[in-house]
């Protein structure tokens, strides 16, 4: 009910007064004033009624455009309704799609399986010949299923890897401004979130000597939460000279290169007899080892040192991050640092492909 405003009272008391005029006039006899006042009156009714007129008429027009803006703003929502619909169809057929191949490369490992079978049945060659032919297949049925494996892994949760992955390259970039351009994200197994995961043990703890090996972008961000904290050396082992000197350019370019010592390092897989000699330029005391695998190689473990020459390396109070655990190579790997050191213990982890381990922290889960 539409309320009473000042101007209501106003007008309907100069209404009431000049019917009172009109009425004593017309009993006093005096028509003439009478009939004067009474078209005074109708003119006031007339002049009302015009600005209730005009102002009702704005009311309704302002009504009118806010109905146009209401229904202007659920048509907008409903074209992003249905976009936002066509977009999710699209994601579920190439999904599909990926669980086809995915079924498909399931297949044909299967049939590997079958031709494995059918080959050892048939060799006649010596014992070497057929050591050699079974380990090659073992190698290779190794090597598709954890492809398999990693494809699975990937249809199962790729929102919240890609959600993680966001975030943490978001809080990259919030704490650190690169100078240069920087490389593919890509190629880093760990992913901005498990890169940024890094980042934040290098500040929050203190590690003073901290060895990477792997994807050289992981090493650029690990560079530059060196340089944030203001102390700590990183030492970036290579595999080749083309390596040293690629990520000696990088860290030139983002001005890093005098907080990073790039080393050259071969396969090392034993410790040396004396417990302080050095081994192919590999550090001792380190707090902080970084094993990120690029993520385009699918070769063998040879980036991974075996249990004996890890605790000659790190600390004991040190942290191990390595990446793709989730793989079956990996997580031999992994498992064999674990028989041979039963304290060494997984203690917290970014995302489930990353694992990170220690000798002196409490598991936890």
């Amino acid at each position: 009910m539409p309320r009473v405003t000042v101007r209501d009272l106003v007008a309907i008391a100069v209404f009431l007064g000049l019917v009172a005029i009109v009425a004593i006039f017309a009993l006093m006899g005096n028509t003439a004033w009478a009939l004067a006042a009474l078209a005074c009156l109708m003119a006031m009714v007339g002049v009302v009624s015009r600005i209730e007129f005009a102002t009702r008429r704005g009311d309704l027009k302002s009504q009118r455009r806010d109905l146009q803006d209401v229904r202007r703003t659920v048509e907008r929502i409903h074209r992003g309704a249905e976009q936002m619909k066509v977009s999710r169809a699209a994601d579920v057929e190439q999904a599909t799609q990926l669980v086809t191949s995915v079924a498909a490369l399931h297949s044909e490992i299967r049939g590997m399986r079958v031709a494995q079978q059918l080959t050892s049945q048939t060799i006649t060659a010596t014992k070497s010949g057929v050591l050699e032919s079974a380990h090659s297949m073992a190698e290779l049925e190794r090597r598709t299923a954890a492809i398999y494996d990693g494809i699975r892994a990937r249809v199962r949760q790729p929102e919240v890897e890609y959600l993680d992955d966001l975030q943490g390259l978001y809080q990259l970039f919030s704490r650190f401004t690169p100078v240069a351009p920087l490389p593919s994200m890509a190629g880093s197994s760990l992913g901005a979130a498990g890169i940024y995961f890094v980042t934040d043990i290098i500040e929050q703890r203190q590690v003073d000597c901290v060895v990477h090996r792997g994807n050289r972008l992981t090493a650029l961000w690990m560079a530059y939460a060196l340089r944030l904290r203001g102390t700590g050396m990183l030492i970036v082992l290579e595999d080749d000279d083309d390596g040293v000197a690629r990520t000696l350019a990088l860290l030139t370019e983002h001005q890093l290169a005098g907080l990073a010592d790039v080393r050259r390092v071969g396969t090392v897989t034993a410790t040396p007899a004396d417990s302080d000699a050095e081994v192919e330029g590999l550090p001792r005391g380190v707090d902080l080892l970084v094993l990120d695998r690029d993520a385009n190689d699918m070769n063998g473990v040879d980036l991974y040192p075996d249990a004996a020459l890890l605790r000659w390396m790190l600390r004991s109070d040190a942290l191990l991050v390595v990446s793709d655990a989730e793989r079956i190579d990996v997580g031999e790997v992994i498992r064999s640092w674990e028989e041979a050191n039963s304290e060494l213990k997984r203690v917290l982890s970014p995302r489930s492909d990353t694992a990170v381990l220690s000798w002196g922290m409490e598991a936890t889960s």
